[in-house]
């Protein structure tokens, strides 16, 4: 298994943030927020966790990222950002390739900073007043020690001027 101090350091583009907060929940999608954070594959299969979830909240934007993924604009390192019907707005994250496959913490740290660079006022950017939430990155079906992601989180948060809430289930709270 591969440490934090493997992954490279995330950059600041954006001057001093936050602190994460770190709550117990079952469902992300229950948290008032403006983002969500959906971990996803990038073959465009949603069969598990968050990303079953979301699917079924969302069929239009299933689809959608279905597409996207055959047309291989969603990838490591490469989100891609949604807005539903409910005006909520669906950040596809990659943490891993095929669903068979186990998350990777190069692939999450990718994300956060490619989540990092893309905060910013236009349309196609994270607003820097949105309150993001996310769930334990890659943790669950991928895999990854929650101990190493909660860091990797908690880095990222203090380089974006975002409010950031990590949604984690119960049977991790001993970890935090």
């Amino acid at each position: 298994m591969r440490g934090i101090a493997s992954i490279p350091p995330l950059t600041n583009f954006m001057g001093a943030g936050s602190m994460a907060e770190f709550i117990i929940g079952k469902d992300i999608f229950k948290e008032p927020g403006d983002l969500y954070i959906v971990t996803v594959n990038t073959i465009g299969v949603m069969g598990a966790g968050v990303a079953k979830a979301f699917a079924e909240r969302h069929p239009d934007l299933f689809l959608k990222y279905k597409h996207d993924c055959k047309m291989k604009s969603i990838t490591i390192g490469h989100p891609a950002l949604y807005e539903g019907t409910d005006g909520k707005r669906y950040l596809m994250f990659p943490t891993k390739e095929n669903w068979r496959n186990p998350s990777t913490y190069d692939y999450v740290g990718l994300g956060l900073q490619w989540l990092i660079e893309n905060i910013g006022e236009e349309e196609d950017q994270i607003n820097p007043k949105w309150t993001l939430i996310v769930p334990p990155l890659g943790c669950g079906n991928g895999g990854l020690d929650f101990d190493i992601v909660s860091e990797m989180i908690e880095e990222a948060s203090q380089k974006i001027p975002n409010k950031m809430v990590v949604v984690y289930p119960p049977w991790m709270s001993g970890k935090q």
